[in-house]
């Protein structure tokens, strides 16, 4: 019995595209099959994408973009060293025990009579080789366990720029990307690891959504023949959201009946997480005869994941660099080329949300008749301050 069996993969792709000098187009449609490296592992995917980019003057360009993908995946295996992974399970597995011999995977009356190292065996329970609750049958949990998720992904973008002058360009962008992830796993009955060997169950959806804002001024200026300066000027806005809602089930009822339902104790999942975030931001270049230049930058942000006296907080940076052969004319065989550079910079986060003030979570066990609740993991810090990194770099750049 081959466990791995060839992987298969097929890639398909449509596109049409036109256009004329004033407005173009693409669309295109990819397909892809997937039959992976575990005999019940398949992954199916349907890409639609659309671009069109139009001057709608002369000043005035727009560029539309749109995704929608949709995506179904069954019997993912898990990674690493989870007991959901067959690949590791045989890392584990003795040398001396023969795939022959786990490919019955279920154990036999028989086969129980004959045992004298095992106690609580029944017939049809996952044959394991030992008694932990790491240790897993890599072939129970290909062909009993089971798992399949479905994602459907909207992501779209539209820029809107407008030439004002050879040297002053504006643009403005609005962007998002959002999905609804629906997940569905279950374990039967006799599998080892499940409680009480009775099986569990879980089912989930996630809803997803990133929305990006931003409008930006980008200039060019030469002052002199020698003198040359670029700067940018923009403001952004980001918003997420993520909610996660579902249950999870321990201990079937009735055999092969894979429902929530059907199970004798039952746990809601419900996670919400929002968070926003509001900067003003500015770059540019300076630069002298193209062999000394420097660069700049500095940001603001707002987030709404620190408190209100410490939600604002600034970061710049500036670098430079000189190339010595050029500024100095050097000519010398042994060395063609030589520059040095130097660079200070500061990186601003504001971390992850909800980490201001704890919460309680509620859930179904009761003390007298009270819901039990489970408190926030993390300590909460009302006056908690950005994360602020500072970097300093320098260097040379010398050929011989």
């Amino acid at each position: 019995m081959h466990l791995f069996p060839d992987r298969k993969q097929f890639v398909n792709n449509l596109s049409v595209d036109g256009g004329n000098e004033k407005i173009n187009y693409r669309f295109s449609f990819a397909n892809t099959d997937v039959k992976g490296y575990i005999p019940t592992n398949t992954l199916k995917r349907n890409n639609f994408g659309l671009r069109t980019q139009a001057k709608i003057t002369d000043k005035l360009h727009i560029d539309v973009k749109a995704n929608y993908i949709a995506q179904k995946g069954n019997n993912r295996p898990t990674l690493a060293d989870a007991a959901d992974n067959p690949a590791y399970l045989f890392i584990s597995q003795p040398r001396s025990l023969g795939n022959d011999i786990m490919s019955q995977y279920k154990w036999t009356t028989q086969e129980i009579s004959r045992q004298l190292g095992f106690s609580g065996l029944t017939e049809g329970l996952e044959k394991t080789y030992a008694t932990n609750s790491s240790t897993a049958n890599p072939f129970w949990t290909i062909h009993e366990n089971h798992n399949e998720d479905r994602r459907d992904r909207i992501i779209g973008l539209l820029r809107l720029s407008y030439d004002f002058a050879p040297w002053l360009k504006v643009a403005a962008t609005g962007g998002t990307d959002f999905y609804t992830d629906q997940r569905f796993r279950y374990r039967p009955i006799n599998t080892y690891q499940s409680l009480n060997r009775k099986g569990d169950i879980r089912e989930e959806v996630i809803r997803s959504r990133e929305d990006n804002f931003d409008i930006l001024a980008s200039s060019n200026f030469t002052l002199s023949d020698n003198i040359k300066l670029s700067a940018n000027i923009g403001a952004s806005h980001q918003s997420r959201y993520l909610r996660m809602t579902g249950n999870a089930g321990n201990q079937f009822i009735v055999p092969n009946l894979f429902v929530i339902n059907n199970t004798t104790t039952n746990t809601y999942i419900f996670d919400l997480i929002e968070s926003k975030i509001n900067s003003v931001y500015l770059s540019g270049q300076f630069s002298y005869k193209d062999y000394w230049f420097v660069d700049f930058s500095a940001r603001n942000d707002w987030s709404s994941t620190l408190s209100k006296n410490n939600n604002s907080f600034f970061y710049p940076s500036i670098s430079s660099s000189l190339v010595l052969s050029d500024a100095f004319k050097w000519q010398s065989d042994a060395l063609s080329f030589a520059k040095i550079r130097a660079s200070w910079a500061q990186a601003g986060s504001s971390g992850n949300p909800y980490q201001l003030t704890g919460a309680y979570s509620l859930n179904q066990y009761t003390h007298g008749g009270v819901p039990m609740a489970s408190y926030t993991e993390i300590i909460p810090d009302p006056n908690l301050k950005n994360e602020l990194t500072t970097s300093i770099e320098a260097g040379a750049d010398l050929r011989f």
